[in-house]
């Protein structure tokens, strides 16, 4: 757990030297980590299976190579998106669903795997 100043640190406009890293390495898998199953993620019927892994809301890991990993999540006090200094590893309250293996997901989302990260690019928006 951070708190808000560790937070503060890690927003994505003072982590650009990081992000850069991986410029030329291939994406080789992406993790998402959800406390709600498929299954209730489903419940309410408002979205479709494919939907899971793409709009479900949990920490994502990406993993490059080169022993690169960039682990992503939401700083909600401040709606930000936020690179954590440190990958995340198991606990009982969540599961990882990894791209590479979980069915069903959008091919266009699929695709991005063995792809070359040829740039980073990120968007501030202003209240």
């Amino acid at each position: 757990m951070y708190n808000d100043f560790e937070l503060q640190n890690t927003i994505l406009s003072k982590q650009t030297a990081i992000l850069k890293k991986v410029i030329g390495s291939r994406l080789l898998d992406i993790e998402r980590w959800f406390v709600m199953s498929p299954e209730r993620f489903l419940e309410d019927k408002k979205f479709a299976p494919v939907d899971f892994f793409p709009f479900n809301s949990g920490p994502t890991q990406f993993f490059f190579e080169n022993n690169h990993i960039h682990t992503f999540d939401v700083y909600g006090e401040q709606l930000s998106l936020v690179l954590l200094p440190k990958p995340i590893r198991w606990d009982n309250f969540a599961s990882v669903y990894r791209l590479s293996t979980y069915q069903p997901v959008p091919d266009a989302i699929r695709s991005c795997l063995n792809k070359t990260c040829v740039d980073v690019r990120f968007w501030l928006y202003n209240d």
